[in-house]
């Protein structure tokens, strides 16, 4: 994330959908929900094949209950990549509910 220098503005890289949100926030703490003033792509083409984007997707999204038992933290947050796909076997015991599906 990135404020813009008279500090009205927020950039956030949402690196899954290969897009930088950009939000106005000068009324932050006044209101209850951020404007959304555009999204730029920031790649012209997809460097990975449609079914591993959608493997790294899956598997940062919190919101998804396959990756989140209380849609508040995926697995991505709690283990390494490499970690998650060898099978969650190694993993603490706050990610032992991570079930990586079968893409």
């Amino acid at each position: 994330m990135v404020l813009s220098a008279d500090g009205n503005r927020l950039f956030a890289h949402l690196f899954m959908s290969r897009q930088v949100a950009v939000y106005n926030i000068a009324d932050l703490g006044k209101a209850n929900s951020l404007a959304e003033l555009a999204r730029i792509n920031s790649a012209q083409t997809e460097a990975l094949s449609p079914q591993v984007l959608l493997g790294k997707q899956i598997f940062y999204n919190a919101a998804d209950r396959r990756m989140s038992r209380d849609k508040y933290l995926s697995c991505a947050c709690v283990t390494s990549t490499a970690t998650a796909m060898a099978g969650c076997g190694t993993l603490p015991i706050a990610a032992k509910a991570c079930v990586i599906p079968s893409l």
